[in-house]
């Protein structure tokens, strides 16, 4: 059954069924009894308004008249007079008229019979009540729509049945009707073929087995006199019946403008099946239907039976609402799914490897044979853990089997049966059933006690599944347990997976979930966690979770007798890398040589110097760990950089001896400091600059060797306290073909007087470029009356906050909704004195206005 297409049990009730098609085996039935009730009760509520209706001078007559006897009984009238009849009941429905019109049709099919309820709902479609405004619901008729109507966009009509609630039961009574009345309900309908644009889509809604007359239909659609919106709603009923992607952009022009709450969507999704999944896709990537419409799209692609679909999914392993559908499409298609996890080879894909081997040994043992030379190991190691010895209860310690923890319980979204096998630390031996149901309460309890016990590598395995499956299970509040574990079970390899997911929460609607994520990072403590919890607190366009994470790294700074910038310089990883900052790859027969550029970007050569594109992929280990690496500086670098620049913008210095040890001589920090211009600082006089060589020298400009002792003070020079020597820095550097990480020989440096500022004042500032300062630490003032912020602050070296007022002020809710802003009034302040701009530090000015110029170029 992999090859087949089965729809979810949950659309049952409101899907527009096909002949022979989804839901259709067996039929549903109709409760005559109950429906014959409900129907009797809700005409004779609605007789009274559809009398008025029926009677009114501008409905034909005598349909009308036909149409008021065919309130009381259904046993009689024509199907014109029975749509006329429909109409006027359905006339100011309230919230529940979906259901009274699919009552009403099911009386009509159990009374009249299939082919006459179908022929109903097309003459219903060529129906319209007149509403005039000024007496609604009092003075309305109903009667049919001409063609000039059709053709004029004014037209002032209330169409019936506009979500289709009548002609979506019929059709879907006729799509299990006997092959008689099928044939008979074509014969009939297919008289109206020549009807209105809204009786023409009706048939091919009623008949979607029809292709032919799809086609004639729409092609005639496309042509006709009719107005646009006329047009739309035809082509917008016949969604429900498309075959082909051409027929769907025909009908609708995209999946997006069908919705995501629209019966239409699981009926197109049946009849195009996975020809479906570009569509999908790109209303997945566009999160267009906002959560419960992306939860929805995952549902559809993970039904359809084919690679492409599951393998999209498996490619998006950043997309929150991807994961259950994995496990849905993992648990129709379990051979399929276990061949591309095995396939794929990603840290994503081997967790859920892992998983549905458990799941399914004996699925795995069938395939290993015919899996590929990659693959075939990942599974072959996966079914050998599953034969692990268990240990024997003597060896179990009283935590896995005394007393279990009181008001704890595990929710069935665990699956405990397909975790990942644990084994005890002293290698007694794998948890049997028992033991590691009494572990997940301990973790659910958080008892730190399992860190002793358990071994670290399985229990961070075990520890991140179950995170993963409380995500996919929606994260319910009352098992938060499995994201808190991870300060038990967590190592750095968590913390990589974890620290993104942190990052992303809060434009989530995640930000308590985030703030829980913090702790976890405190928790763990190491220096890899640390340094995760530095950079968010650094650089994170969610201010109240950056503030979080700043309060939590001054917690620790504090708790090591260290500010939070030193604690941040002892944080920085080596990465593995030798002393002279490079890491030698080899697979046994080759070497590869890992360094970095001005970016701290990996790059390879070989053995001979010779510049590489990658470690090749038959390189297996080797491969593994630079592509290892490439992750961890891809965050690790950014940081570092913003956070040398911001050092030199603010002044902050270190000892020789700090210098020496955290920064020149960190085997990757290394590469930057190499690459800029360092000063020797009396107080806030500089007295010397150098350059680091390569052998950790101290070079001053004329490459002399610099002696600088542990005591002295270090920082990374601005420019404009070189002053003229930056030219001369600049031409060694471009000697020594050495580029910089980012400006600060070539960093536009300004002197300005008074009316120099004024002048910059003058122009106008665009919001990304307001937005964007926001890097280098400016921020918005908070909102005030509809939200509008109207100023703009940062904080200035050598102490002190500069303010701009903005005009007309930034949204809150649409920040570019205001367009350009005009920088009004511009205060330095230090301790709420107002300072002039000729007392600030020449840094701190000269940073000021290049800021200024920056918000003001368009």
């Amino acid at each position: 059954m992999e090859n087949v297409m089965e729809p979810l049990n949950g659309w049952r009730r409101t899907h527009r069924l096909r002949r022979g098609g989804w839901f259709t085996d067996p039929p549903a039935k109709i409760d005559r009894r109950r429906t014959a009730t409900l129907t009797a009760e809700l005409l004779a509520a609605r007789r009274d308004q559809a009398v008025r209706i029926l009677s009114h001078p501008e409905t034909p007559q005598p349909l009308g008249e036909d149409a008021i006897v065919l309130l009381d009984a259904l046993d009689g009238g024509t199907p014109t007079a029975m749509a006329m009849m429909v109409v006027a009941f359905s006339s100011g429905l309230s919230w529940n008229g979906d259901a009274a019109l699919a009552h009403l049709a099911d009386q009509i099919v159990v009374t009249r019979g299939v082919v006459f309820a179908a022929e109903t709902a097309v003459e219903l479609a060529a129906l319209a009540l007149t509403a005039h405004p000024s007496s609604y619901g009092n003075d309305t008729a109903v009667r049919p729509v001409t063609d000039q109507e059709y053709a004029a966009d004014d037209t002032r009509l209330v169409w019936p049945d506009s979500d289709l609630p009548f002609s979506s039961r019929v059709r879907n009574r006729l799509a299990v009707a006997s092959d008689e009345d099928y044939a008979a309900a074509e014969a009939i309908l297919a008289r109206y073929r020549g009807g209105g644009p809204p009786q023409r889509a009706m048939v091919t809604f009623l008949l979607p087995t029809r292709e032919d007359w799809f086609d004639e239909t729409m092609a005639w659609l496309v042509s006709a006199p009719i107005s646009r919106w006329v047009r739309h709603r035809a082509t917008h009923v016949m969604t429900s019946s498309v075959r082909t992607p051409g027929q769907l952009m025909l009908a609708t022009g995209s999946i997006h403008n069908i919705g995501w709450g629209t019966p239409a969507l699981s009926a197109a999704l049946e009849g195009l099946g996975p020809a479906l999944l570009p569509e999908l896709l790109s209303v997945l990537d566009s999160e267009g239907w906002g959560s419960d419409g992306s939860r929805l799209v995952v549902s559809m692609i993970a039904i359809m039976p084919t690679d492409e679909a599951f393998t999209a999914l498996l490619d998006r392993p950043g997309n929150r609402f991807v994961l259950p559908g994995l496990h849905e499409a993992a648990s129709r298609f379990p051979r399929r799914a276990m061949r591309l996890l095995a396939e794929d080879g990603t840290a994503h894909a081997a967790e859920l490897l892992r998983g549905h081997v458990a799941r399914h040994p004996e699925i795995a043992t069938t395939l290993l044979p015919d899996l590929s030379g990659a693959a075939a190991p990942r599974v072959r190691d996966l079914l050998a853990g599953t034969a692990v010895a268990e240990a024997p209860a003597d060896r179990l310690p009283p935590l896995l089997t005394g007393p279990l923890p009181k008001k704890t319980t595990i929710s069935a979204w665990v699956d405990a049966e397909t975790l990942p096998r644990v084994e005890l630390r002293d290698g007694a031996g794998a948890l049997p059933a028992e033991a590691m149901h009494h572990l997940l309460l301990q973790l659910a309890a958080a008892n730190p006690a399992v860190k002793d016990v358990i071994a670290p590598g399985d229990l961070a395995a075990l520890g991140w599944t179950l995170f993963m499956r409380w995500r996919a299970a929606d994260a319910p509040s009352k098992d938060g347990w499995a994201l808190r574990s991870l300060t038990i079970t967590g190592d750095d390899d968590t913390v990589r997976r974890l620290a993104p997911i942190i990052r992303a929460w809060p434009g989530e609607g995640g930000h308590a979930r985030a703030v829980i994520g913090l702790d976890v990072l405190a928790g763990i403590g190491t220096d890899v966690a640390l340094m995760h919890l530095h950079g968010i607190s650094q650089r994170l366009k969610f201010r109240g979770l950056r503030e979080r994470a700043a309060a939590k790294i001054g917690e620790v700074a504090d708790r090591l007798g260290l500010t939070p910038d030193q604690l941040a310089d002892r944080l920085v990883p080596d990465l593995g890398l030798d002393t002279d900052g490079t890491l030698r790859l080899t697979d046994g027969q080759r070497e590869f040589v890992v360094g970095f550029d001005a970016q701290l970007q990996p790059y390879v050569t070989g053995a001979d110097g010779t510049r590489l594109k990658t470690v090749p992929r038959t390189a297996t280990d080797a491969y593994a760990r630079f592509a290892a690496l490439k992750k961890d500086t891809r965050t690790l670098a950014r940081d570092q950089l913003d956070r040398l620049e911001k050092a030199m913008v603010s002044g902050r210095r270190w000892t020789a001896a700090e210098f020496r040890a955290h920064l020149a001589g960190h085997p990757l920090l290394g590469h930057i400091v190499r690459r800029l211009i360092w000063g020797v600082y009396d107080g806030d006089v500089l007295t010397a600059s150098f350059r680091v060589a390569e052998d950790r020298s101290f070079a001053g400009l004329d490459d002399s060797t610099l002696t600088v002792p542990d005591d002295a003070i270090i920082g990374v020079a601005h420019p404009v306290e070189l002053g003229d020597a930056t030219t001369a820095w600049a031409e060694v550097l471009a000697d020594y073909e050495i580029a910089q990480p980012f400006g600060q020989l070539d960093r536009a440096v300004f002197r300005p007087a008074p009316a120099d500022v004024e002048a910059v004042l003058d122009r106008p500032a665009p919001v990304h470029r307001l937005l964007a300062l926001e890097k280098r630490g400016w921020r918005r003032t908070a909102p005030m009356d509809a939200g509008i912020q109207w100023g703009i602050f940062a904080s200035l070296r050598g102490g002190g906050l500069v303010e701009i007022d903005l005009d007309p002020g930034i949204s809150i809710g649409d920040p570019g909704d205001m367009g350009s802003q005009s920088l009004r009034k511009l205060r330095v302040t230090r301790d709420r004195v107002e300072v002039p701009l000729d007392r600030l530090h020449p840094v701190a000015l000269s940073e000021l206005i290049r800021d200024l110029t920056d918000m003001t170029t368009p």
